[in-house]
Parts: structure tokens; C-alpha cells; sequence
């Protein structure tokens, strides 16, 4: 022990032993002198504050007083109270020598101009570093491989899938019946926090959240919750960025920088599970990147999501958006699962579609539409092609008659969707009549119309407006806050 920490010791040691200090006794009172009578009656009675003067100016300079004017008792602690207390100045009067300057008129005070959020740290994205898989990553079969691998019966493999699926536990310690030598291991190979804590939340009034997710090597995604009367959606990413460049898509802009693990993709259902008021019915994979550049990452994903003992999605209220990307529709096809497909149109010709869609270069709409034909023989399914309304581009009655053409031979309907504000983009929404108008034409044409309400522009979580942007998502929420309790 050192000896500093010796030495306190031993006083603290001495301290304890050192008998406790006997209280002061009470001092005594002092019985009161009796008061003289005076000799005659008719002596004046002096007040006491004359007494005291008196006696004061009779103490002479060694301290005593003389024995001819020898004051009473009470005199005496009267007179000591007096001279002990300091003189008080007189008040000045209002009548002074000096003169007193003017009155200054007061200035009117400043407006406080609102302080700027604090910058966050510029993002440093970790290259070529192996990370553990991530445990929301695997299927049940998987599971069962790494028990069998490590002498387990299987029975421990759903217990795990439970305790994430079922229980969503965010650490191996809470699975109080998984032998601890099991989950030192588990925790040694994967892991089950796919976020950091550089994570926010923003709401909006109209009940949308959206979530900007860090990941573990520095990127970042962002999640969208949509409520609605009877269900609520979340909009999941399946890319860091995306190089695909639609015109009107701030996604498009920032580029491409990664595909996102399946791990990844069923993390940003568990985190916004964490934080909706509701119970979350519906996945929509329409946030950032294509789901068909990132086929195999997307599908296992979905399949974990419709696990009937994990999440429990049904896969009916499950959506892939593509921009367009043709061989991802024909391997949809040999899947065998029931999800919904939404293709992103946009245009009904390839000259304009080639302008806002550059991927129109490599599958034009020709070759596309086949591809949707061959889906809804094949599935039985209805496609759900989404057309972004821009005023005077894309919204005229030629180009509603030219869609009326294109969709009508397939099993399709028609999303049409106001244009969200985005900067790049100088394009703007047409007004509610012109929308109204373009899908009532587009009925009488026999095509089943919604037109849809964008929600969460106030925070860029609407169609087209995520981005990867971490500044922007912080100052644009009111109070930011960490998503994962950690």
C-alpha cells in the first residue's frame, strides 16, 4: 500500500479509536443586580435612550466610569449595545451640491440572434476492416450450423433465434438460459448491435419519424417510420447511397459507397421497432439504394422478417421498389414468395425516362415492361408502378394516355406521387387539380389509380428526399437523441 494511502488510513484508524469530546458545560446565570429605588418621588424619569447617551459620554480613557454617575444594570447593557454599534451615516438629501447629470434614454436592447447547432465531427469511414457478423443476420438454419459446430443439440439454436426475434434482446448476457460458456462464444463471433451510439431520431407533426443509423464503420443509413389509420410502415435501406442517379432523388447524388449486410437490413427494423408507438406491420424497401443491386443481402433479409417464429411479417405486406433493374424482376420470379413489386416509371416514353432515369439506357421500357408481364403471368401478382408528377414535364393528358398504354396490357396499377422539394432538382409539384386531373383521366383509361400523400418533408424523409447526410439531419431535429439504448 502506498504510503500516502497508509497514513489515512492510520488517522482514520485513530479517529475511530480517540474517545468522543465531552459537550461544553452550560455557563452559569448571573443573577441580577437589584435595582436601587430613587430617594424622592418626585425625581424626573429619564428615558432610556438619554441613559445611554449619558453613560457613554462618561466613560473616560482608561475604560472605567466614574463612580458618581455608576449606571444601573439594565443602563449598563444598554450603554454597551450603543457604543458597539457603528454610527450610521446620515441619508443625503435630495437637495445636493453637486450637480446631477441628465437622465440617459436607455437603448433598445439587441435581438438575440439564435445560436447555431454545434458541427458534429467530420464522419470517418473505416475501410478494408473485417468486422463480426452480425447476429440479426442469420436464418434459423444457420444457427443450427454454428450450434452443430460448436457440440450443441439444436433445441440452443432456437432458443437463440427467440431471444432475438421473439424477446429482441441487444446483448448476449440477457439470454438467461443459454449456458454462459455459450454465449462468451457468441459474443467472440457476432454482433448483435449493428448501430453505434452516433444515432437520431427526428419527428415530424404528421406522425413520421425518421431515423439516421450509424453504422460500425463509420456509414450512415437512414429509416423512415410511416403511420397511418390502421398499420405502420417502415421504410428500410438497402444500400449505402446508390448509383443508380435519378434525377429527382437526393440519394442518387451523394453516390454509391457500399451494400448493406442482411444483418444490417433487419437491424433497421429493430431499431425503429424500438422507438414507434405502434406495433410495425409493413417493410417497404424504398429508402436509399436499389434492393436489386443487393439481391442476395435483400432476399435473406426477407425471409428473416417473414419467419413465422421470428418478426412475423407477412410477406404480402412486404414491397421491393426497383428504378428498373430487369434481371432482378426475372430471379424475383423463380423465388416463390409473395411479396408485392413496385417499379419505378416516372415517364412514359424513353426519351424523357432516359433523362430522369439513367438506368432507362440499359434496360429501356421495352425490355422492362416485358419483364413486368412476365411477373404477373408467372405470379399472379399485381405491380405497383410509381409515377413522380412534375409540373410540366411528366403531367400533360398526352402523357397520362401514354401510360394508359403501357400498363393497361399487364396486371399493374398506378401510385402517383406529387414531386418532394429537392435542391438539386429544379422541378416542382403540380397543383392538386392537375393531380386529381392526371389520375381521373388515367381511370377512365382502366387503370386503378391512388395518389399518394407525401408525409415527413418537414425532416426530408418523403419520396426521394433521403440522403446521406449526418449534419443535416441533426439540425433539422428539434431535440436529437440516441435510438439504441446501449
Amino acid at each position: 500500500m502506498p504510503a500516502t494511502k497508509a497514513k489515512t488510513a492510520i488517522k482514520a484508524k485513530a479517529a475511530k479509536a480517540a474517545p468522543a469530546k465531552r459537550p461544553a458545560a452550560p455557563a452559569r446565570p448571573v443573577p441580577a443586580k437589584p435595582k436601587t429605588q430613587p430617594k424622592a418621588m418626585s425625581a424626573k424619569v429619564v428615558p432610556a435612550k438619554r441613559v445611554a447617551a449619558q453613560s457613554h459620554k462618561s466613560v473616560t480613557k482608561s475604560g472605567k466610569t466614574p463612580a458618581s454617575k455608576k449606571a444601573t444594570g439594565a443602563q449598563k447593557a444598554l450603554a454597551r449595545k450603543t457604543s458597539s454599534a457603528k454610527p450610521v451615516a446620515p441619508a443625503k438629501s435630495a437637495t445636493s451640491s453637486k450637480k446631477t447629470s441628465p437622465a440617459q434614454p436607455v437603448a433598445p436592447a439587441k435581438p438575440v440572434t439564435p445560436v447555431a447547432p454545434k458541427q458534429p465531427k467530420p464522419v470517418k469511414i473505416l475501410r478494408n476492416i473485417k468486422l463480426k457478423p452480425l447476429a440479426w443476420g442469420l436464418l434459423p438454419t444457420d444457427w443450427r450450423d454454428v450450434c452443430a459446430e460448436l457440440d450443441q443439440p439444436s433445441f440452443r439454436a432456437r432458443q437463440i433465434w427467440k431471444w432475438l426475434h421473439q424477446r429482441r434482446v441487444m446483448s448476449w448476457d440477457a439470454m438467461s438460459d443459454i449456458p454462459e460458456p455459450l454465449r462468451e462464444e457468441m459474443a467472440k463471433r457476432f454482433d448483435i448491435s449493428a448501430w453505434t451510439d452516433d444515432t437520431y431520431e427526428q419527428s415530424t407533426d404528421d406522425g413520421v419519424r425518421k431515423l439516421l443509423l450509424g453504422c460500425r464503420d463509420g456509414e450512415r443509413i437512414e429509416s423512415v417510420i410511416i403511420p397511418a389509420r390502421d398499420q405502420a410502415t417502415v421504410c428500410i435501406s438497402t444500400q449505402a447511397g446508390c448509383a443508380f442517379k435519378c434525377a429527382f432523388c437526393a440519394t442518387g447524388k451523394c453516390g454509391f459507397d457500399r451494400n448493406l449486410e442482411a444483418g444490417e437490413i433487419v437491424g433497421q427494423f429493430i431499431a425503429a421497432s424500438s422507438v414507434s408507438p405502434r406495433r410495425l406491420t409493413h417493410v417497404v424497401f424504398m429508402g436509399m439504394g436499389e434492393p436489386f443491386a443487393n439481391y442476395d443481402n435483400v432476399l435473406k433479409a426477407i425471409r428473416i422478417l417473414n419467419d413465422f417464429d421470428g418478426l412475423a411479417i407477412g410477406a404480402r405486406r412486404i414491397t421491393i421498389s426497383t428504378c428498373g433493374v430487369v434481371p432482378g424482376i426475372e430471379r424475383l420470379i423463380a423465388e416463390n414468395i409473395q411479396v408485392e413489386l413496385s417499379v419505378s416509371l416516372h415517364a412514359p416514353d424513353d426519351a424523357l425516362r432516359t433523362k430522369l432515369m439513367p438506368v432507362n439506357k440499359q434496360w429501356p421500357l421495352p425490355v422492362l415492361m416485358e419483364a413486368c408481364r412476365k411477373y404477373t403471368e408467372k405470379t399472379g401478382r399485381i405491380i405497383t408502378f410509381e409515377y413522380t408528377l412534375v409540373e410540366g414535364l411528366n403531367d400533360k393528358p398526352e402523357h397520362a394516355d401514354k401510360v394508359i398504354e403501357l400498363v393497361r396490357p399487364i396486371r399493374g396499377r398506378v401510385n402517383l406521387i406529387p414531386l418532394s422539394p429537392v435542391k438539386h432538382f429544379r422541378g416542382v409539384a403540380p397543383s392538386p387539380e392537375a393531380c386529381i386531373a392526371f389520375g381521373r383521366r388515367l381511370q377512365r383509361g382502366g387503370i386503378n389509380v391512388t395518389l399518394r400523400r407525401s408525409k415527413g418533408r418537414s425532416v426530408t424523409a418523403a419520396c426521394g428526399q433521403l440522403k446521406l447526410s449526418r449534419v443535416a439531419a441533426i439540425e433539422a431535429a428539434s431535440i436529437p437523441r440516441p435510438v439504441i439504448d446501449r
